[in-house]
């Protein structure tokens, strides 16, 4: 049974020839490249990750800057030949500047 044309279409029963796709070629190997900026962006999200890990505060650092200050005061308090000493330096470097500053 044929289907007859209606308006511009063709009839159903109309056969065309089928292309064949051509085979693959079996010798080029598969490959990818990845852009400048996405290896940037890994480099960065890796070096995120590591810092990530980090600790914010480092406990034995803290414990240092206490063990020197100490030796600065007493009962919580700085001593007055710290002080002293302290005050002499600013003064020294407020009036009589170091000769190497300027270089």
């Amino acid at each position: 049974m044929a289907i007859d044309k209606i308006n511009n279409v063709n009839p159903i029963n109309q056969t065309s020839k089928v292309n064949r796709a051509t085979p693959v070629s079996k010798t080029s190997a598969d490959s990818i490249q990845i852009s400048s900026e996405a290896r940037d962006m890994l480099s960065q999200n890796r070096i995120d990750e590591t810092l990530s890990k980090i600790p914010d505060i480092r406990m034995d650092k803290v414990q240092e800057a206490k063990e020197r200050l100490s030796t600065y005061m007493d009962n919580g308090v700085i001593r007055k030949d710290v002080l002293e000493k302290m005050s002499e330096a600013m003064i020294d470097e407020m009036f009589f500047p170091s000769i190497t500053d300027g270089l």
